[in-house]
């Protein structure tokens, strides 16, 4: 096993497993990295009650099923904490970092101001910003992750119904109200991506 630490977190990964890649390469593009586990962090907890109020009950998941991320930090929610200690569920902790990675890249390039705005403004219903600025990148990246870990899942219908409630449900305050628009964005990249895997075995 490969042991990477990032603050006082350590994540172990089988040596040259996937989630050991992307560790190293982590450690390598944001060398100030740190990790937690967001439950202990009072600010969270603080954070899980206001989301709780913010959609009328209706996500109270922030804890339990949510990693956050910002900059160079990412707070494990309780679900991936758990994983990382499981061998069989490393693959879904990899693809959660696939996922965080494009929101440490946003907050690297946009800066951290700005992301918060774009977050905060407005705070619910059709927030353009917060849906196609920050999380359709995030989601096409753990699209394209379980792609590869695991095709037939990324191509299951309940995978795509899961992946559409994110943008038109109160996970993310209800950020973009169009089900066939997200649907149509998960559809185009999930062909392209059948469509690339199929080029490449020809190409074999």
């Amino acid at each position: 096993m490969e042991v990477f630490v990032f603050g006082e977190y350590e994540v172990k990964a089988p040596e040259g497993s996937r989630l050991a890649e992307i560790c190293g390469e982590l450690k390598q593009e944001f060398p100030q990295l740190r990790m937690s586990h967001k439950r202990k962090m009072w600010r969270h907890r603080i954070a899980h009650v206001l989301v709780i109020i913010f959609t009328l009950g209706l996500n109270r998941k922030y804890l339990r099923k949510f990693t956050t991320t910002s900059r160079n930090r990412i707070d494990w929610s309780d679900a991936h904490n758990e994983r990382i200690e499981k061998v069989k569920e490393l693959d879904r902790v990899w693809e959660c970092l696939r996922h965080e990675r494009e929101h440490l890249r946003q907050f690297r390039d946009k800066g951290t101001l700005i992301m918060v705005l774009i977050w905060l403004i407005p705070p619910i219903l059709f927030c353009y910003g917060r849906a196609i600025s920050i999380e359709k990148p995030g989601y096409l990246e753990s699209l394209r992750a379980k792609f590869e870990s695991c095709r037939a899942w990324a191509e299951h219908s309940e995978y795509r119904r899961w992946w559409v409630r994110q943008f038109t449900g109160p996970n993310y305050g209800f950020m973009w109200v169009m089900k066939s628009h997200v649907g149509g964005w998960f559809d185009e990249e999930l062909k392209r991506l059948q469509k690339e895997d199929v080029s490449g075995s020809t190409g074999a």
